[in-house]
């Protein structure tokens, strides 16, 4: 196997072992009924746009289901959770711009 190489659907399993080996992709360039045509191809640096699109829906999921929590969630932190817990979501909302996602602090469950 070799990068840009075209093969069929009896060669796949060679290439997928051969791909994720050096960091390729395999992109299914024709299929016509039973038969399909595969190419060994290198992976593609993300755009500024997709790696920001990125970033903002890893925030949602790691940080917004946590600031969300409620009333009686912030109730029982102490203030230095607390502060800690602002520094971190302020720095997941500045997460588009410096590109440096935030670590957790370690009491977030």
């Amino acid at each position: 196997m070799k990068l840009n190489k075209i093969f069929g659907i009896e060669e796949y399993d060679e290439a997928y072992k051969f791909a994720n080996e050096n960091n390729y992709l395999i992109e299914e360039i024709a299929s016509a009924g039973q038969r399909r045509i595969f190419k060994l191809v290198e992976k593609k640096e993300p755009s500024e746009e997709e790696k920001v699109d990125s970033l903002r829906s890893r925030r949602e999921f790691e940080c917004f289901s946590i600031v969300n929590r409620g009333e009686l969630w912030y109730e029982s932190l102490t203030v230095e959770k607390y502060l800690q817990l602002k520094k971190w979501y302020q720095d997941w909302l500045d997460v588009t711009e410096s590109k440096v996602v935030p670590e957790k602090p370690d009491w977030i469950i």
